[in-house]
């Protein structure tokens, strides 16, 4: 396979600025006035509302970080670590809170910042990009997850940035571009097991690929960034696999996947799967449960004197999931869940194709846990839905007062059909145009176009579309719409670069019809 080498087209992103001055501050004041707009109607973070299952009770954040952090099997320690230090450093729920506000802010305007540049690298028109980039950045669904507590806005600024500094190395020949793309994608790796050592590897292998043929100096630094990203991921991997016997960055696995395959079973083919003796008891509970509703084991183990693994509840009342016993019951999740798909196929399609739905046709505000932040922007959304996704049903829901659609009832009563028809008024079908075409375009690029600079870009984009698209439809339900705004910055610009290629074109077709007609007079 030849190597790619630069093409002339790429040749004026290395004589342009990566930021564009004008647009940028059309863009800051757009992202600033769209800040105190959801201020003014009421949207705030708040840390104490659905304290997230993620999060170690705060007494042990601050109490005991380092040991906490140590035991973490549930989660990567990223997150949990962030909030630790919040937590030590500001004293008091309201210090906390604006910390949390400004970091998260800052999040923001690294996303927008990151993804001008971008643009402006692979020379996408000052307008278009400038409109794409606020349509994710300045959209209600942004400003609720940036007041959210979690890592859903940390891990799109991470794909904003992985996404700018790979445009950098590859546009620029920037050792510094190379170094910021593994580190941004350590950081995904670190904040959320989906991102997995599997997809580090596989956009690692991409990149030094393409790397062989660069100078040796961008060489080296691609190298070397690639070896401290995977010794990195792959060490909490091997700290997980001594102290708890699996190989990953979080013990959830088998609860995940359960919830493709039992969680909405009838009762009655649960009784069937567990007197035949194809899964266990447990297969009739559902995961993420607290410890006290799952069958007890005849001999409790003694305290591991741990406390981030002796702990039952948070400080909440809510269940600590990195309890040590949870490791135990999402092994046997996972084994039941397993014989579950074998039993029954076609129960484990269906929640395939319900989350495939979810992706293609639901906005990424359409997310139960940010409801409350988004019941204030009700009208500013299906304004929004409209003009990006063609999404017709919201604005007659939001300008007429109707209650929206309650997530537990079309998700886990209605039969599939059902729930297509119900939601079929209110779909985002322009949104799955975009995801299929996009992501699409990008395995296009990569896999027929190697020979543009752009060519390591493109297969980023297709690898990491592709890998969170099947982990997001395959292996957990309920949270498609998340994963989506996690990678819709990769989405924005392919469509930025998309515009720019049939400009192109066209220019093409108009500058070869004008050579036609001279050489015919």
């Amino acid at each position: 396979m030849p190597a790619p080498t630069p093409d002339p087209a790429a040749a004026p992103a290395r004589e342009t600025a990566a930021i564009d001055k004008l647009p940028l501050l059309v863009l800051l004041a757009l992202f600033f006035a769209s800040r105190a707009l959801a201020w003014s109607q009421g949207v705030r973070i708040d840390l104490t509302a659905n304290y997230q299952w993620q999060l170690l009770d705060p007494s042990l954040l601050t109490g005991n970080l380092g040991e906490s952090l140590l035991y973490l099997h549930a989660q990567p320690p990223l997150f949990n670590a962030l909030h630790g230090a919040v937590l030590s450093l500001c004293s008091g729920a309201a210090a906390q809170t604006f910390a949390w506000q400004v970091i998260q802010l800052g999040l923001g305007v690294v996303m927008l910042v990151s993804l001008h540049a971008t643009m402006r690298m692979l020379r996408v028109g000052r307008v278009a990009g400038t409109v794409l980039v606020a349509l994710l950045c300045c959209s209600p669904a942004a400003i609720a997850y940036e007041n959210f507590l979690s890592y859903t806005h940390l891990d799109a600024a991470l794909i904003s940035v992985a996404a700018c500094s790979l445009a950098a190395a590859t546009t620029r020949g920037s050792r510094a571009g190379g170094l910021g793309t593994f580190l941004a994608m350590t950081a995904l790796c670190l904040s959320r097991s989906a991102f997995h050592l599997v997809w580090l590897l596989a956009v690692a292998a991409v990149l030094l690929w393409w790397a062989r043929a660069a100078r040796r100096e961008l060489r080296a630094s691609v190298l070397r960034a690639a070896l401290v990203a995977v010794v990195l991921v792959g060490g909490l991997y091997a700290k997980n696999l001594v102290l708890f016997g699996f190989a990953g960055s979080s013990s959830w696995m088998g609860m995940n996947f359960a919830t493709m395959t039992h969680t909405n079973l009838d009762a009655s083919v649960r009784d069937d799967l567990r007197d035949g003796g194809s899964a266990s008891p447990l297969v009739m509970h559902d995961p993420f449960r607290p410890l006290s509703l799952y069958p007890q084991p005849a001999a409790a183990p003694s305290p591991s004197g741990v406390a981030a693994l002796d702990q039952v509840s948070r400080f909440d009342g809510s269940p600590n999931f990195n309890h040590r016993d949870y490791i135990a019951l999402s092994r046997q999740f996972g084994m039941d869940a397993f014989a579950v798909l074998r039993a029954r196929p076609g129960h484990y399609a269906k929640a395939v194709l319900r989350n495939a739905a979810t992706f293609l046709f639901r906005s990424a505000s359409d997310y139960r846990l940010i409801d409350p932040n988004m019941d204030r922007m009700r009208r500013w959304e299906a304004i929004h839905s409209l003009i990006a996704y063609g999404q017709f049903g919201g604005i007659a829901r939001a300008f007429s007062g109707a209650p929206p659609v309650v997530e537990g009832e079309l998700l886990k009563h209605l039969s599939l059909g059902a729930a297509v028809w119900k939601k079929a008024s209110e779909a985002c079908l322009l949104l799955a145009a975009l995801v299929v075409g996009m992501t699409g375009y990008a395995f296009w690029q990569a896999c027929f176009r190697r020979r543009r600079a752009e060519w390591p870009w493109f297969a980023f984009a297709a690898v990491t579309l592709g890998y969170v698209i099947a982990v997001t439809l395959l292996a957990n339900f309920g949270e498609a719409q998340r994963m989506r705004f996690e990678v819709e910055p990769l989405f924005v610009v392919l469509v930025g670069m998309f515009l720019r290629d049939v400009s192109a074109w066209r220019q093409r077709r108009v500058v070869g019809a004008g050579a036609s007609m001279q050489g015919a007079a």
